[in-house]
């Protein structure tokens, strides 16, 4: 009777408002946001606006701060993804390369080993159980090409 008379004075909008309010509250509490590593690492985005916190030591910040300078660079970052652009700055900046990479790039492991298991998946049905998997994993991922060099 309780959540009849609870329901009926307060309209969807308001329960699912306050619901979403709920999660936001548990959110904040499992991932605060002053331990963002995203929050310092912004410059990997768009390394040529201005950052004020950074989690650079002081070299990387004198390296972004030539290359924020740098006018052809950023007509260089955008004429391409940024994941592109660090990738192009290995050779020329290599800290900042490494420190962008890992914060950009970091969902393409994932990509693999999802890949991997959607073969395995395909790949372990009742038809094929006496497949030796290992074996038919390998060969099902050949035409993922490498991408660690």
């Amino acid at each position: 009777m309780e959540a009849d008379d609870f329901y009926s004075q307060n309209s969807v909008s308001d329960i699912i408002a306050a619901h979403l309010k709920s999660l936001l509250l548990l959110f904040e509490q499992y991932y605060p946001e002053h331990e963002d590593p995203w929050r310092q690492n912004m410059w990997t985005v768009n390394p040529f606006i201005e950052h004020k916190e950074t989690a650079l030591s002081h070299e990387e910040t004198l390296q972004l701060t030539e290359l924020s300078s740098d006018k052809g660079l950023e007509s260089t970052f955008n004429s391409m993804r940024n994941s592109k652009f660090w990738i192009r700055m290995k050779n020329e900046y290599p800290n900042l390369h490494e420190i962008a990479t890992r914060f950009l790039l970091c969902f393409s492991t994932i990509y693999l080993c999802e890949t991997a298991f959607s073969a395995m998946t395909v790949l372990k049905v009742k038809e094929r159980n006496r497949l030796q998997l290992s074996v038919s994993v390998w060969i099902s991922l050949q035409f993922i090409p490498e991408l660690i060099s």
